[in-house]
């Protein structure tokens, strides 16, 4: 149990950072 909520955590972790890291991308190239 404790693995599958750790590698959910990590996943979610990946997901906010790809997902930040294109809302950067998207803004600069607006801008």
């Amino acid at each position: 149990m404790t693995f599958i909520f750790g590698l959910g955590g990590v996943t979610f972790f990946l997901i906010s950072a790809a997902f930040v890291a294109l809302c950067e991308r998207l803004r600069e190239g607006g801008s």
